[in-house]
């Protein structure tokens, strides 16, 4: 992604989603492009499920000489990781994965220079963030809660609820929308969908209509839909299946 422009790549163009309504222009690349978007992009975000390093030092150094010094940020979410680690070791490249979530770092949309850093020391693995109104919310998966900033880094408080570990966390409508982290202790984390008042407190439990072992994993709000990727086995064959649910009145 660069600019306004955000450049989803994958190996399938018909399978990834259409952005252009909720993210401006977007220009959808195939795999074989990875090297060459890398040296257009400003920040990166990985996310497939390979089982090895799908970004490796080779490409990224051909990219950053094509930059003219422009720093690049890679965030790597996937797990296993899909950016080799020596690609942190190539000059002007900064790589953030899931072991480096325990702070929040912000950046000047327009000339990515940081502008403020906060939560080191009370956050522990922060994987999704939502901005109300002036306020910042991070769910904090590891200490099982919700930190709440202002847009400049101040905490102003912590919210707790009858819910564990918020993995996803989406806002519309004066609702948050949480999906907790899966824990085998714990069977019911995962399997459903929250609705939360702004204070943490529990409105709506959803689970999946047809699906009883759905797992569901990220949620997001798009054309009016919420929107909750999920897993669930299948009672033959291939053990897992993928799949979207679009919810409409929440």
């Amino acid at each position: 992604m660069g600019g306004n422009q955000h450049t989803p790549i994958g190996a399938n163009l018909d399978t990834l989603p259409d952005l252009s309504d909720q993210c401006g222009k977007v220009n959808a690349r195939p795999w074989e492009e990875l090297t060459e978007a890398l040296a257009h992009a400003d920040v990166i975000l990985s996310t497939t499920g390979a089982t090895e390093p799908v970004i490796l030092p080779a490409m990224v150094e051909k990219a950053v000489s094509q930059r003219k010094g422009k720093p690049l940020f890679m965030l790597d979410i996937a797990v296993p990781r899909d950016i080799h680690p020596d690609v942190a070791k190539v000059k002007g490249v900064f790589v953030f994965g899931l072991d480096d979530l325990d702070e929040i770092i912000a950046l000047d949309a327009q000339t990515l220079q940081l502008r403020h850093r906060f939560g080191l020391g009370l956050l522990y693995g922060v994987l999704h963030l939502a901005v109300v109104g002036d306020e910042l919310y991070a769910g904090d998966t590891g200490n099982d809660r919700l930190q709440v900033f202002s847009l400049t880094g101040e905490h102003r408080r912590s919210i707790t609820g009858e819910w564990r570990s918020p993995e996803s966390l989406c806002f519309a409508k004066d609702r948050l929308y949480l999906v907790e982290r899966p824990h085998p202790a714990f069977p019911l984390q995962g399997s459903r969908l929250l609705v939360l008042s702004l204070q943490g407190d529990l409105l709506q439990v959803v689970t999946h209509p047809t699906e009883p072992t759905a797992v569901f994993h990220s949620i997001c709000c798009f054309d009016r839909k919420l929107l909750a990727s999920y897993r669930c086995r299948e009672p033959a064959g291939p053990p897992w299946k993928c799949g979207v649910l679009a919810l409409q009145g929440l």
